[in-house]
């Protein structure tokens, strides 16, 4: 798809994106919550809605966007915003207001919860001033998130979404 060439094409030579300066927070200090979930099989819904309402309930606010592939998957039982890669236009340009607010926001922690990678999903990683990124390690570089959690079964959403909240409650 053109549209992604573009976005590779702007990862490339946008050097912004990788000079970033990022530093961690304690989880004690940690306000605010961005979670992207790029899940397509609602049998991993459980762990991602655990992790979501643990950080709600321990009085974290928490912004989901959910990045839908193929399959819809809207069998979440909190709240979240969604956008496709059918929205990413032929110059790269994603018209979905809730993305531009995620890429835009400085996150204490933005969190990814995916299988797997992608130019979008790398894109809103690097674009993201969030404070500290916090993702797979099966699946994200260095260059995508500052902590990389690896749990068992990669493709397992579910329990690295469990194993990511009790890792970030570990940041000092």
């Amino acid at each position: 798809m053109i549209g992604e060439r573009f976005l590779k094409w702007k990862l490339n030579w946008n050097k912004h994106f990788s000079s970033l300066k990022r530093e961690s927070k304690a989880y004690s200090q940690a306000r605010k919550i961005g979670i992207i979930i790029k899940n397509d099989n609602p049998k991993y819904n459980e762990g991602i809605e655990k992790m979501v309402k643990s950080y709600i309930n321990e009085g974290k606010m928490v912004e989901v966007l959910c990045y839908q592939i193929n399959i819809v998957n809207s069998k979440y039982n909190f709240p979240f915003f969604s956008f496709s890669k059918k929205e990413l236009k032929w110059n790269g340009v994603i018209e979905n207001s809730h993305f531009k607010k995620l890429i835009e926001t400085k996150y204490d922690y933005l969190i990814s919860i995916s299988d797997e990678m992608d130019v979008v999903l790398e894109y809103m990683l690097k674009k993201s001033p969030a404070f500290l990124r916090i993702g797979n390690a099966g699946v994200h570089k260095p260059e995508h998130v500052d902590l990389m959690v690896q749990k068992g079964n990669d493709k397992n959403l579910s329990e690295l979404a469990v194993h990511i909240f009790e890792y970030s409650k570990k940041i000092k």
